[in-house]
Formats: C-alpha cells, structure tokens, sequence
C-alpha cells in the first residue's frame, strides 16, 4: 500500500510542477509581448528590462496557474493510471480507488502549502516591485526592494511627510505628522492631523493638533489648516498596496484597522479568507478529476469524462472570479465569498467519485 501511495504521490507532484512551469512559460510570453512597447525603449536597453519584467510576473503568474496545473495534473495521472491497465490492477487486489485518491489529495496538500508559502514570500514582494516599477513608466530598472510600507517618512522641500496610510490614488491621508524646518535645518512648525486630502493643488489637513508653549500636553486645535507643499499625491500612492502584495499578518492587522488605508474592513476580511482559500483548489482539482480514474480505457468514454471534467473545473474558476467581486465589496460575508467554490466543487467531485463507485 505505501508503494501504491508512494508512486501515485511521486506521479502526481511531477505531473502538477511540470505544468505549472509549462501554463507560466505560455502566458509569461503572451503577458510579455503585450508589455513589451511599454517596457522597451525606457534608457535601460532591451533584454535587461525585458528580462527583468519577466522575472517580476513570473511569480504572480505562477500562483495564478496552480489550480489548473492541479486539475490538468489530476487528469493525467488518473488516465494514466486507467489507461496502462493500473487502476483495473490495483482495484484487482483489492485497493478502493479512494486510496489512490488520498494519495493524491496528499500530493495537492503539499501543494497547496508550497503555493500559500509561496504567495507569502515571493508573490507579494515581486507584485511591490513591479507596480512601483509600472509607476516611475519603466524607467531605468526596477527598484531592488519593494516600497515601504507605511507609516513612513516622505521629504516635501524643507518638510519631512509621515503617514500612517493612504488612499489607492494617494489624494487622501491619514495620520499625518508634519515638521517644518528653517533653511538652516532648525524646527520652525511640527503638527499632526487625523487625515488630509489634496485639493486644488494644496493639501488640506482635518482635525489638526499644534504643540504650544503653554506647558506639558498643551496644543493647539484647528478643524483645518490649508498648506502647500511640494510633494504630489503619486508619492503616496505606493503606501497603498494591492492585494496581492499584502501577507497574511498585514490583512490580519488591517481587518482590525482598515482605516489605516482607506478600505473598509470586509476587504481586508474576505482576503484574509482568499489567500488561504485559493490554494486549496488544487485539492478541490484532485476531486473534480476523480471521475475519470473510475472509467473503462476507452478512447470515446474518457474524452467524454474529461471534456466534463474541463467543464467543471472552468466552471469552478468562473464562479471563484464571480465571488472575489462580491466578497471585496462585501456583498457576501467573506468566508461565503471566499470558501463556497472549493466546498461546493469538492463535495460534487465526492458524491460523483461515489456514485459511480457503487
């Protein structure tokens, strides 16, 4: 039995990276040709910032690709093992065909683990560099680091900008500090306030809180104070970070805090729930498969199982699209939004699995 699982393991992780790199290398050359007229020509080359482009997306093409990697590599290893007459074999002597699909649950498991690692580490620090990148117009190279995540300090000529967080368009703050300096370098102004937004070309800063001499805690309050200072919106645009740049101990604490960057909670909430959901479609791929293991070796009855099993794996992603746009905007409760493709396709695949095992 542990040869069994051992093989059928060994079969299904090899099929599923080899398609993995094979779907990343197809759509990094399509994604790459359609950028290429905005990253060529920038004072940095060709191939460098080509190159370059296509190291920052490959990761984010990567993690997109894992679940249909899995349904394809659950495809395969199931018409392989029905097709060399291994199946008939191993239910010969006795194996369930639910043995062979534990063991390529277990083989998706591991994957599903290695892609939310992968999304931790690798996805969302290339996805920072990239955008700050697409944001300077791919100009020269891309940056070594990703930005900064806030709160963070900005210079503003002789003023120094900290922000707690920002708007996606970087037009409204909150929790500003600013301190201005004398040419010399000497403090001339510092006050706070709880946000602010860029109107008319100066910025307007609400409920504001100005130190004064009168003692220890004394300040000064204003409802609003207009300033002009020389540091646009775009500045502050890279405090607000995409989704797919944000881990799990961020859309952890910004659940609790959303105001921190200007989106409401359930966003944060309902990604939270995704990043953790999506991987785990490639278990659900290994149960929308599941029936093909179960069919005769005849060239007419698998092309008909695996056209539906296509079907169904298509319809899953469909359905998934469909529900992160209701789950951001909190029309549905998030963990519905995020977790009802995985459990309502995996429960189909298992009563299909055991319908036509009885």
């Amino acid at each position: 039995m542990r040869t069994l699982t051992r093989y059928v393991f060994r079969l299904y992780v090899s099929r599923a990276l080899a398609t993995t790199m094979a779907l990343t290398a197809l759509l990094l050359v399509f994604d790459v040709l359609a950028n290429a007229s905005a990253i060529i020509g920038k004072g940095a080359g060709v191939l460098m910032p080509v190159f370059a482009y296509a190291a920052l997306r490959a990761p984010d093409v990567i993690s997109l690709v894992v679940p249909l990697a899995a349904l394809l590599a659950s495809m395969m290893v199931y018409g392989q093992l029905v097709m060399t007459s291994e199946m008939v074999a191993a239910r010969a002597a006795g194996v369930s065909v639910h043995r062979v699909i534990a063991a390529m649950i277990l083989g998706a498991g591991v994957l599903a683990v290695a892609h939310t690692a992968f999304q931790e580490f690798v996805v969302q620090h290339s996805s920072a560099r990239l955008r700050l990148w697409a944001e300077r117009d791919y100009r020269g190279m891309p940056p070594e680091v990703a930005p900064q995540r806030a709160p963070t300090w900005f210079a503003a000529g002789d003023a120094l900008v900290h922000v707690s967080g920002s708007a996606t368009d970087g037009r409204r703050l909150q929790g500003v500090t600013v301190v201005r300096r004398s040419p010399e370098g000497r403090l001339t102004d510092i006050f706070t306030a709880d946000w602010a937004r860029f109107r008319n070309g100066f910025w307007q800063f609400h409920e504001v809180h100005r130190p004064t001499s009168d003692g220890p805690g004394a300040a000064e309050t204003m409802p609003r104070l207009d300033l002009v200072l020389p540091i646009s919106p775009g500045r502050f645009s890279t405090l607000a970070e995409s989704p797919a740049e944000l881990g799990l101990e961020e859309l952890w604490t910004l659940r609790k805090n959303p105001q921190s960057a200007n989106r409401p909670a359930s966003f944060y909430n309902f990604w939270l729930h995704r990043k953790l959901a999506h991987p785990a479609g490639a278990l659900v791929m290994v149960l929308i498969a599941a029936p093909v293991a179960l069919q005769a070796a005849r060239r007419n009855r698998m092309l008909l199982v695996s056209f539906a099993t296509i079907l169904a794996g298509f319809l899953f992603f469909v359905s998934e699209r469909v529900l992160v746009a209701l789950g951001e905007t909190g029309m549905l409760p998030a963990a519905v939004a995020a977790w009802t493709p995985a459990i309502v396709f995996a429960s189909l695949g298992l009563w299909v699995v055991i319908s036509m095992e009885e």
